[in-house]
């Protein structure tokens, strides 16, 4: 289904923690395929990665936790989604910071 369709009633301006909670007491994820909402357990093997594969060209943690990021999704290409209440982060599977993209946009006008 079409993401537009799914999120045509979600305030625009909902928080990162909003969103999320939405996406729990909705079937979103059912419905939405390409963004995998993995929770705690996909923020914990996002942080495993990091540790593996900590060098100087990768993101550290606490440059997440200093922007006040939550982790928001997984794609099903490996992607990670970060939000804050003003900003999107894509960071790519290789956790590499140069190739981190950054959105000013809140999550849902992000995902539309």
């Amino acid at each position: 289904m079409e993401i537009a369709k799914l999120l045509q009633n979600v305030d625009p301006s909902t928080s990162p923690a909003q969103f999320l909670a939405w996406v729990a007491e909705t079937e979103f994820q059912k419905k939405e395929t390409y963004f995998l909402f993995t929770g705690n357990v996909g923020y914990q093997q996002f942080c495993q990665s990091l540790e593996y594969l900590q060098t100087e060209a990768t993101l550290a943690l606490k440059d997440l936790e200093t922007a006040a990021l939550v982790f928001v999704a997984q794609t099903i290409d490996g992607d990670y989604l970060f939000s804050s209440p003003s900003s999107t982060l894509v960071i790519p599977t290789s956790l590499q910071k140069k190739d981190c993209e950054s959105f000013e946009k809140t999550i849902v006008p992000f995902l539309l």
